[in-house]
């Protein structure tokens, strides 16, 4: 009742193929090439466990560190010290997390040593805190100097008014003045 012819089936997809394969193939023009602006992204820099880096690290984006920095480490945004990471150096940021070992200067906005960080160096910041476990051993510093609103003081030499008691006696007194406007 039903016949199927195998050998023209095939004979028809060969020929179906064919015309796709020798189609010319769709090129983007330059045009639409050169309008698409490629889009920088910040990427992310680690340091794996087990690597070791010697010299100065300077990103653009965040720094995680879970093996050995022998050297300066600089970054715009976060550095991350692991429990497994090191640093022996200088390390610059606008927020530093430490859970590893630090040995240097550290300058950022904030800086966090948690529970397994261990900090030996000054740290200069405006916020720092510490975990319970974390370990500092050095002095802290802040990174912005104190405001202009303390009063600076300066030395006033007066010299006492002639009293009728004693008209050679004439004594200099040295006062603290603020240069405040008095009221």
């Amino acid at each position: 009742m039903f016949s199927f012819d195998k050998n023209k089936k095939d004979a028809k997809e060969s020929q179906e193929r064919s015309e796709i394969n020798s189609s010319p193939a769709i090129s983007p023009s330059n045009e639409l090439i050169n309008s698409v602006n490629p889009v920088r992204v910040k990427k992310d820099t680690f340091i794996s466990q087990g690597a070791c880096m010697t010299g100065s690290l300077v990103v653009d984006g965040n720094i995680t560190v879970e093996g050995r920095v022998e050297g300066d480490v600089q970054c715009d945004n976060t550095i991350k010290v692991d429990h497994t990471g090191q640093v022996n150096g200088e390390m610059k940021s606008q927020q530093i997390i430490i859970n590893g070992r630090v040995e240097g200067r550290i300058a950022a906005s904030v800086v966090a040593i948690l529970a397994q960080g261990k900090v030996f160096g000054d740290i200069f910041t405006d916020e720092l805190s510490i975990e319970k476990g974390g370990v500092f051993t050095g002095q802290s510093h802040p990174l912005t100097p104190p405001a202009q609103s303390q009063e600076k003081l300066t030395y006033v030499e007066k010299k006492k008014e002639k009293t009728s008691k004693a008209p050679a006696e004439q004594e200099n007194v040295v006062a603290l003045a603020s240069n405040a406007p008095m009221a």
